[in-house]
């Protein structure tokens, strides 16, 4: 502990970041041990509802409700969602189905969407229009870790004439762990609220349901006239590669994904990169 704070100190970092750096240090260190206690916990639950449920003086009543809350924390454990027995069981009647073509993690990554029927049946997946914005906000943040990184990479042959040639060794290790940290973040920012979206869409056909998850599923379906074997431009025909025929698109729905995902999401993210950059 005393060689990473000596080595931390040597990199000559401003002191006014060292007290985050040393917040992500601690919460580094206390992960794992925070987590074990955090399993211990769960597993002595566990133990303590199986030991009741073991005992064979309770009356019927009383043993159904220990066998269903030893089935909800067993299910918890597993699979990290927290759901009524009732609940679980429609849900991995909805995984087992047609020989459960869908994975079981985009069911997790989507279990905070999903909303219950009567009979506990789950329903067509809509994704909030709050946490659709979250999303656009994730993206463009993964766009401005992205463009940070890329500003850094440009100038890195200025950060290395400032070196000396005594702690230089440690600042390049440790700018390119910062890098690969932002690179990995960014990366993680832009590609989540997609992976969601495809989740939903997953989910939603194993339910059998052809509603629109959200605005972007609604963008990205609207089709209406195919282009056949070939088209013609000026008087000239094109052969069209395989997997384009009989291909439906809207032309009016393909320039509103450009204009509403494609351009705005990355040039905010890069502005906001090159305008902290220009301004600091």
């Amino acid at each position: 502990m005393n060689d990473i704070l000596t080595i931390i100190n040597e990199l000559g970092i401003n002191k006014q970041f060292m007290p985050y750096i040393y917040i992500l240090l601690l919460i580094a260190i206390l992960y794992k041990p925070l987590m074990s206690f955090k399993h211990d916990i769960k597993r002595t639950r566990i133990n303590k509802l199986k030991e009741a449920y073991d005992f064979n003086e309770h009356d019927e009543n009383t043993k159904k409700y220990f066998k269903y809350s030893l089935s909800e924390e067993y299910f918890k454990l597993v699979t990290g969602l927290s759901f009524s027995f009732g609940q679980q069981e429609k849900l991995i009647e909805l995984y087992l189905k047609n020989k459960a073509p869908v994975a079981f993690h985009h069911y997790k990554r989507v279990a905070e969407y999903f909303k219950f029927d009567d009979d506990q049946n789950i329903v067509s997946i809509k994704i909030p229009k709050f946490a659709q914005i979250i999303g656009y906000c994730q993206a463009i943040l993964g766009f401005y870790l992205l463009g940070d990184f890329f500003l850094v990479l440009f100038n890195f042959s200025d950060v290395l004439k400032a070196l000396n040639t005594f702690n230089g060794v440690l600042i390049v290790t440790g700018i390119g762990m910062l890098l690969g940290i932002i690179s990995f973040c960014g990366s993680i920012c832009i590609l989540n609220p997609y992976f969601i979206y495809k989740s939903s869409v997953h989910v939603n056909k194993q339910i059998g349901s052809a509603d629109f998850t959200c605005f972007y599923h609604w963008a990205l379906y609207k089709r209406e006239f195919t282009f056949e074997k070939e088209f013609t431009l000026r008087n000239k025909k094109f052969n069209l590669p395989k997997k384009f025929r009989n291909k439906k698109f809207n032309p009016p729905m393909i320039l509103m994904r450009l204009i509403v995902f494609y351009i705005p999401i990355p040039v905010a993210g890069f502005f906001l990169a090159y305008f902290q950059t220009t301004s600091a």
